[in-house]
């Protein structure tokens, strides 16, 4: 994201991402995010494509932090695996600033891209 608050290579917050109701007929998923922010993200449509146990999943969200929204296309891959996922990606992609009423949103076309940095995503209990 040009001129975004966060540095290549920054540190965030742990992410807990829960996948549910997988439709392979409809090559739907839904999407669930803890990550001990403010944020409040609801996914409203999705596409899950991949082959074996390699998937990337897509979803169209509605975000609201601190009063203000945005839409995104937010986009998980990895490898499941018995411990958990490996080589789990995540890209956020802002499609709609709405505007930007209070400018704390990246613009419109900016991408991030979020990694576990030890190439793996454990399970949660």
């Amino acid at each position: 994201m040009p001129d975004g608050p966060d540095i290549v290579g920054g540190v965030f917050l742990p992410l807990e991402v829960t996948f549910s109701n997988q439709n392979n007929a409809t090559r739907t998923i839904e999407l669930a995010l803890e990550d001990g922010s403010e944020f409040e993200i609801t996914s409203t449509d999705s596409f899950l494509s991949g082959e074996g146990n390699a998937f990337t999943a897509y979803f169209l969200t509605e975000t609201t932090f601190d009063g203000q929204t945005f839409d995104a296309v937010d986009a998980y891959s990895g490898m499941v695996t018995e411990a958990g996922i490996e080589n789990f990606q995540r890209a956020l992609l802002i499609v709609d600033d709405r505007g930007d009423p209070g400018d704390r949103v990246s613009p419109n076309g900016s991408t991030d891209l979020f990694f576990d940095m030890d190439a793996l995503s454990e399970r949660v209990p």
